[in-house]
């Protein structure tokens, strides 16, 4: 039962970061780094607890092949949304962009 909440979590912090980023709001950033963060607890959560033989392969497929990779895909996401937004800060100010 936990398994399909966490996958619910991800998906929704995934479709949420998706949209915030594509309507270029600020908040994205932070959809970003909390999904990211789900995602790697649930794949570290997934391999730790697995049981030792029939049941560790999946987890560790699942946590390199989709997990980890879409928590860095989320680490990009929010470090180049701070980085605008910290660049709009700046311009707003009077400030040149470097």
């Amino acid at each position: 039962m936990q398994a399909g909440h966490s996958c619910r979590d991800q998906a929704l912090g995934l479709i949420t970061t998706g949209l915030l980023a594509v309507h270029g709001h600020h908040l994205h950033a932070f959809t970003a780094t909390a999904t990211a963060t789900l995602l790697v607890v649930d794949a570290w959560f997934d391999t730790m607890t697995a049981a030792p033989g029939g049941n560790q392969l999946p987890a560790v497929a699942m946590a390199f092949g989709a997990e980890l990779p879409l928590a860095v895909m989320c680490v990009v996401l929010a470090v180049r949304g701070r980085r605008t937004a910290h660049r709009v800060r700046r311009t707003s100010q009077g400030n040149k962009p470097r």
